[in-house]
Order: C-alpha cells, then sequence, then structure tokens
C-alpha cells in the first residue's frame, strides 16, 4: 500500500462522545474506514482535503461501499469477466482505494483522504432476508444521520465526533472550504439534511439516489407495505422469481419503515405492531401513531430543511439520480424546491445499461467517483 510498509487502507475505532447513553445501547466505540492518498506517508508536509462519505440503509463496518479491491471482495480476478458477460457491469466504475490511487497517479484526481464512518444502529432486521445471498443477510438497521431520542444523536456523531476525530489524527485541511461529504440513499438523505444543518462544516455535498420526502401520506405509507419499490428490477439476471423478490422487497420496506418509527416514535406508541391486514387485503392501522410518526418524521427530516435553504447557497450542492431509480421522484420534487427558493446546485437524471441490474444499487455505486471529483473541484487547498 506504501513503499515504506506504512498503511494507507486504515480501519481504525474511535470513542464517539455523542452516542454516549443512547437509548438503544448501540456502540459507542465506532469503526471509520480511512483512506490515504499515494505518498501521504513519504511527505509528511503535504496536508490533504478530506471527503466525508455516509453509507445507505443496511450498511455495517464489514460492508463498506467503497472497498480496497471490488475484485478480490467478490472473488477473484474471473470475477470481472463474468459480472461483465452476465450483467454487462465493469468492475472498473466500482469505487475502490485502488482505483483511488490509480486516479491520483494518472493525475486525474487530486489527493484527498475519503472517510466512512460506521453509522448503522447495530440492531438486525426485523426480518431474514438471507433468501438473497449471506450479504443481505447481514444488513443493519441505519440510523438515518438524526438526532433521535429515541436512537441517538447520529447528526452530532458525524459533525463532531468523526469530523474532530479525523482533523486531529490526520493531515487534513481542517476547514470547511477543504471538506466534503458524499452519501447514497440512505446517506444521501444524511448529506442534504447535514449540509443544511451545518454549512460550516462543508464546501461541497454530493447526494446520490436519495432526498428527504417532505410529504408523508397514509397513501405512501400503505402502498409501501402493498406494492413496495423494487430496487432490484433485473433480478432474473440473477436467478430469483418475481416472487422471491416481491417477498423481499416487502420485508425489506417494512424493515426500513420499522426502522423509521423506531427513530420518530416512543416505545409505548410504535406504529408497526398496529398492522393488520384483512383476508380482503385491507390494511388497517392505529391513525393516532401514524400521526405521532408523520409529525416527528417531518421535525428530523423536513421542518428545518423547509426554514433554511438559503443555507445551500453556501454549500456547493449537487443531486444525482437515475431517471429509473424508484426513488427519483423524490430526488426530482427536492430539485424542484431548490429551483422555487432559486438556490443553485448540480442536477442530473442519467440513464444507462450499465445500470440495469439495479439503477439504484448501481447507480449510487457507479457515481461514488464522479461525486468525488465533484467535491475536489470546489475544494480550496492553501
Amino acid at each position: 500500500m506504501s513503499q515504506d510498509g506504512k498503511k494507507r487502507y486504515l480501519k481504525v475505532k474511535f470513542h464517539a462522545k455523542s452516542l454516549e447513553g443512547n437509548p438503544l445501547g448501540s456502540p459507542v466505540d465506532r469503526e471509520l474506514a480511512v483512506y490515504l492518498p499515494p505518498k501521504y506517508h513519504e511527505d509528511k508536509s503535504s496536508r490533504y482535503p478530506v471527503i466525508y462519505f455516509l453509507h445507505g440503509y443496511g450498511a455495517q463496518p464489514q460492508r463498506l461501499t467503497a472497498l480496497e479491491d471490488v475484485e478480490t471482495f467478490l472473488g477473484g480476478k474471473g470475477i470481472a469477466k463474468t459480472l461483465k458477460k452476465v450483467l454487462g457491469v465493469d468492475l472498473d466504475d466500482f469505487p475502490s482505494y485502488r482505483k483511488f490511487d490509480q486516479l491520483i497517479l494518472d493525475g486525474e484526481m487530486e489527493p484527498v483522504i475519503f472517510v466512512q464512518p460506521d453509522a448503522c444502529l447495530h440492531l438486525k432486521t426485523i426480518h431474514d432476508l438471507s433468501a438473497l445471498g449471506p450479504y443481505f443477510d447481514q444488513m443493519r438497521k441505519g440510523s438515518f444521520y438524526v438526532n433521535s431520542p429515541y436512537t441517538g444523536n447520529y447528526e452530532d456523531y458525524i459533525v463532531q465526533d468523526v469530523i474532530n476525530y479525523v482533523d486531529n489524527n490526520f493531515r487534513t485541511i481542517p476547514d470547511r472550504f477543504n471538506r466534503g461529504m458524499a452519501g447514497a440513499s440512505m446517506g444521501a438523505i444524511g448529506t442534504i439534511t447535514l449540509s443544511v444543518k451545518h454549512p460550516d462544516k462543508l464546501i461541497a455535498a454530493s447526494a446520490l439516489s436519495g432526498a428527504p420526502q417532505f410529504i408523508v401520506s397514509e397513501y405512501d405509507f400503505l402502498m409501501q407495505l402493498k406494492e413496495p419499490l423494487n430496487l432490484i428490477p433485473g433480478y432474473a439476471k440473477l436467478g430469483f422469481s418475481q416472487g422471491v423478490m416481491k417477498e423481499y422487497m416487502k420485508k425489506f420496506w417494512k424493515d426500513v419503515t420499522d426502522t423509521l418509527e423506531l427513530i420518530c416514535s416512543p416505545k409505548e406508541q410504535r406504529l408497526i405492531p398496529t398492522i393488520r391486514e384483512g383476508r380482503d387485503g385491507t390494511i388497517t392501522f392505529d391513525r393516532s401513531a401514524f400521526e405521532n410518526y408523520k409529525q416527528n418524521y417531518k421535525k428530523y427530516f423536513v421542518e428545518y430543511t423547509r426554514a433554511h435553504p438559503d443555507a445551500f447557497k453556501q454549500v456547493h450542492l449537487q443531486l444525482k439520480c437515475h431517471a429509473y431509480d424508484p426513488l427519483a421522484p423524490t430526488v426530482e420534487a427536492f430539485h424542484e424546491f431548490l429551483e422555487f427558493f432559486k438556490i443553485p446546485h448540480d442536477y442530473q437524471l442519467y440513464t444507462g445499461k450499465k445500470y440495469d441490474l439495479s439503477p439504484h444499487v448501481f447507480g449510487s455505486a457507479f457515481e461514488i467517483i464522479p461525486a468525488v471529483q465533484f467535491c475536489l473541484k470546489h475544494f480550496q487547498q492553501k
């Protein structure tokens, strides 16, 4: 990883003070995955900008988004040819530390420190999702990067604990003009909400395949239970039947709903236990519990953003999403919100055959390197 044998691909543990006493008893000692650029150890006088990447729902420390080496992680050199042939996927498009090295050494990307914090709740999903393989069996509930009295202070964890630890332990350029954030799916929501609340911390932010949902309706809630969004439309290429995939998606979205409720509702007013489905398919639930959930969702995810859109004028913001991603309407609605307030931002809906298996998952992964380059473009290195 470097000529003198010092590691540049690191996993470090640190104590996150903001998570002390969290109601779920989630670990306070957290893991950070840190990428250091080539020559970091050789040139000890240089300091570097930092990009913090916020992972999506289901991730945990063993499931990083940007890996050291993609082929090794997936099972060896032969996997690249197989994926190209069967799925039309080119592993060279995936983000990895080795890819970062190559781009930096070839002069196509500026040197940068890339940090991936663990922001899951360390709770297993409520359903067994192992039918699609061990990768899904390891999924963990996400924090959504908000401060909640019911789950813990994950906003403070990122903007205080993580940033301070990295600035104090690595040769960063410790100011907002050389600090960026990117995130995918749940991490995109976190990137947007943390950017609007803490423009003093960041100069650039890239939100991939996700945005806060401003309107939470009973219709959306019921449809998510009855006809869940399919994040893997190319499931047949993986050998799964429509029935298996639909059942998996119902379980996945019910878990997401359960997690959001865990974040937004006290134990004594939980919504999920009140859901009943009759023989005719009619779904009933406690509407007072739903109303409480909806109001707290607005409080944690929406109200501050709606009230402070001008904060985005201090941050170079990028929104990107695949046009066929099931979450694209939410991203487009957020784009229109920014347009209404005349907030400058970079917005792109894209398409392409390489995303066909999963416009959401592959759209998130394939766009990480462009997101890094977007942030780097707006840094002001001294």
